[in-house]
């Protein structure tokens, strides 16, 4: 792993940071480790150019991608953008996006790089008395949403997503469309009552394969 020295970088270096705007890996390369890789190495850049912060958008629908940006690369997210592309004709772009913060040196992230990172499964979490916000009904093919329970005054809380939106989505666009406004609702609420978003987990709960997305309480409003 490498790190750098404040000393030694740009004056401006700590101000700065790199803005990620797209990265995709084909189909026929998915579940290769590729995505991961270029990550680390668009963060040796970072390093090499004393630049502290990464910064890109992902759907928050999309398990997979939460899964390498939060549980995999240390990512945080503090930002939830809606409507983030505008207004547009193609369907793709019309979703919102969360922000994620990938702040290269910090310890968190050094853990994730090096495999000692702390990676809680579902079950610990709920050990925890962990609350699920918004549990979803799991009884048919497709899992849907349900009403979400207050806000509690608790450390952490989960946000459960379906871990198979693209097929939702592609077979029942008003249950995808359903999903989306109520993860905005229940993402908006969590970040106005001071969460915000450090883990991402799944595995078995109640028999079936779910995901969810780990919230904390803020300790600061600004980084």
């Amino acid at each position: 792993d490498v790190e750098y020295d404040s000393v030694d970088a740009p004056p401006a270096a700590d101000n700065l940071l790199i803005m990620s705007k797209r990265m995709v890996v084909l189909p026929d390369y998915r579940g290769q480790n590729i995505g991961y890789r270029l990550k680390m190495a668009q963060r040796d850049v970072a390093f090499k150019q004393g630049i502290p912060l990464i910064t890109w958008t992902f759907d928050p629908m999309l398990a997979p991608n939460a899964h390498l940006n939060i549980r995999k690369l240390g990512g945080v997210v503090r930002k939830y953008k809606v409507d983030y592309f505008g207004q547009t004709d193609m369907p793709s772009l019309q979703a919102d996006r969360l922000v994620i913060e990938w702040w290269v040196n910090d310890q968190r992230v050094k853990d994730c790089a090096t495999g000692h990172g702390i990676a809680l499964t579902v079950a610990q979490y709920l050990e925890r008395n962990t609350v699920i916000i918004n549990p979803a009904d799991i009884s048919g093919e497709f899992y849907k949403p349900c009403d979400v329970n207050d806000a509690p005054n608790t450390e952490l809380v989960l946000i459960e997503i379906p871990p198979n939106f693209r097929q939702i989505n592609r077979e029942d666009a008003g249950l995808a469309k359903v999903w989306r406004d109520h993860v905005r609702d229940v993402f908006l609420k969590m970040f106005g009552a001071g969460y915000m978003v450090t883990d991402f987990v799944r595995g078995d709960h109640d028999g079936k394969n779910r995901t969810f997305y780990v919230l904390s309480q803020r300790l600061d409003e600004e980084r």
